[in-house]
């Protein structure tokens, strides 16, 4: 005989071991799915963020006068460009210590001041200069003088913050380059 079941009553399904299973299975998977596409979202979120917001700008370069290649000691305009400028070389080496490319910036210093100024000495002085050589923007030297064998220089480093210091340079030809003598930077 069969029985009828009412409509009122539930249905009972028989739960066996292996259902049981299964259904945790189900439930760790779906754990497991979710904590990936947690992870997937945070890394996403962080990789947009640091993109987007966690930007860090690079410094402008600095720009070179280079104006002045044109320009004779004479003060003359030539059709071509002086490359021995010595205003070329007082912007390079302003440059060299703006980077605290000491060394090299000791190269470009003339024998006699070389013999009263160690490498030490001469990069402790840059160093406690170094506030002169901060956020340059440009470099301004317009003209020069030169007798052959010295030159003398004046000029301006204009600062993206605004303002200027005053660049004032005494240059020696040694092995047929010019090589500084003297330079005072003086802010205004």
């Amino acid at each position: 005989m069969h029985s009828v079941e009412s409509p009122d009553k539930p249905r009972r399904r028989r739960v066996s071991g292996n259902s049981e299973a299964v259904a945790r299975n189900r439930r760790f998977f779906l754990g497991v799915l979710i904590a990936c596409i947690l992870v997937v979202a945070l890394a996403a979120g962080a990789a947009i963020f640091k993109y987007a917001f966690d930007t860090v700008e690079a410094p402008p370069e600095t720009r070179f006068d280079l104006a002045s290649l044109f320009l004779r000691g004479d003060q003359k305009s030539s059709a071509f460009p002086d490359a021995k400028n010595p205003c070329i070389v007082v912007q390079e080496h302003l440059e060299k210590l703006r980077r605290r490319d000491y060394a090299s910036a000791y190269k470009d210093l003339g024998e006699g001041l070389r013999a009263i100024t160690s490498p030490a000495e001469f990069a402790s002085n840059a160093q406690k200069n170094e506030p002169l050589l901060r956020d340059i923007e440009s470099f301004s030297f317009p003209s020069y003088t030169s007798d052959g064998g010295s030159a003398a220089i004046s000029g301006y480093i204009e600062y993206a913050t605004g303002g200027r210091s005053r660049v004032d340079a005494s240059l020696v030809k040694e092995g047929g380059r010019w090589k500084i003598a003297l330079l005072t930077l003086i802010y205004q």
